[in-house]
């Protein structure tokens, strides 16, 4: 915030919130670059640099709560997936949880990459059933 000559108050905003949850992770693996540091410099005029391009997909989930026991939770079998990059969360079979009350409320959060034989469809359906 700052003053005019008048002393009005304004506001100047350098840069606008970019994608949540894993959504910039999954960009950065995919085309190697972190998006809130692009925003920034294409809005102070530099350059956009992309490092990288791969043919690997990637995707993310959020496993959304409700209100409930958590069972049958098997943290080690998602964890442990071949096509799981990164996976969080604060809960384990038999925890008791709330129903979702924010958009960012979630049980965990899934980053995974897949390769040419399998569709990212196949995958979202996988993760989701799981």
């Amino acid at each position: 915030m700052d003053l005019d000559e008048s002393m009005k108050p304004y506001f100047i905003e350098i840069a606008s919130r970019t994608g949540g949850l894993l959504i910039s992770d999954a960009i950065q693996r995919k085309y190697g670059f972190i998006m809130n540091e692009e925003s920034f410099r294409v809005q102070l005029g530099l350059p956009f640099c992309a490092s990288c391009v791969t043919d690997k997909l990637y995707g993310y989930l959020s496993i959304l709560p409700k209100r409930g026991r958590i069972d049958k939770y098997d943290i080690n079998t998602i964890a442990n997936n071949s096509n799981v990059i990164s996976f969080f969360t604060s809960y384990k079979s038999g925890d008791y949880i709330d129903a979702q009350s924010e958009s960012t409320d979630n049980i965990g959060l899934l980053l995974f990459e897949i390769d040419q034989r399998k569709t990212l469809l196949e995958q979202v359906e996988y993760w989701t059933l799981f």
